[in-house]
């Protein structure tokens, strides 16, 4: 019998979602950017998504799967960033076991980004483990990772927080640890 678990990856749009979920993933990134898509992932996710109206191709979702030892399998699901698809975020994150927040360090203002995110998500995060990674650090290094964490502290939270480049298995395979780990320590391979 397998075990199936569910991390989502959040952030704004072009923060490093699809990259972060393909540079960790056993199989291909299964991305769901058609005007009609059908999801059924096996988690419990059954979506009709139509979302015609627009010329331009939307990423709903993108989703990828580790495999980790015995017959556990991690399931890591990439949600849409825009609040138009707010509607969508509940059903995406039920089940769940975690999230990795990513954060643009190079936006305009990636604060706003955080807080954004973290007050869509507060439910989620009170109740679950939730990781933050900071992507573009190398491009932009301030702010520093010190200040996000005054920042989340600022909203009663403690997070631990990651410089992570979502190219980088190793950066990525490190904030999934972490978060794993926070779980159950048994989850994470060496």
């Amino acid at each position: 019998m397998s075990t199936e678990h569910k991390i989502i990856f959040a952030g704004p749009v072009q923060v490093g979602k699809t990259t972060a979920i393909a540079s960790v993933s056993d199989i291909p990134v299964v991305s769901t950017n058609n005007a009609t898509a059908h999801v059924n992932l096996d988690l419990n996710l059954s979506l009709d998504l139509d979302l015609r109206g627009g010329n331009a191709a939307v990423a709903i979702m993108d989703y990828g799967m580790m495999q980790l030892e015995g017959n556990e399998r991690i399931h890591l699901l990439a949600i849409p960033s825009e609040a138009r698809f707010d509607f969508l975020w509940d059903s995406l994150t039920k089940g769940a076991i975690g999230l990795i927040l990513l954060v643009d360090n190079s936006s305009e203002d990636p604060f706003k980004d955080l807080h954004f995110f973290l007050g869509a998500f507060e439910s989620f995060v009170a109740e679950r483990r939730v990781v933050i990674g900071v992507t573009r650090m190398d491009e932009h290094p301030l702010p520093t990772l010190d200040t996000y964490y005054d920042q989340i502290e600022a909203v009663g939270a403690r997070l631990p927080v990651f410089e992570l480049d979502p190219r980088r298995h190793a950066d990525v395979q490190a904030a999934l640890r972490a978060l794993l780990y926070s779980l159950d320590p048994g989850l994470v391979n060496e």
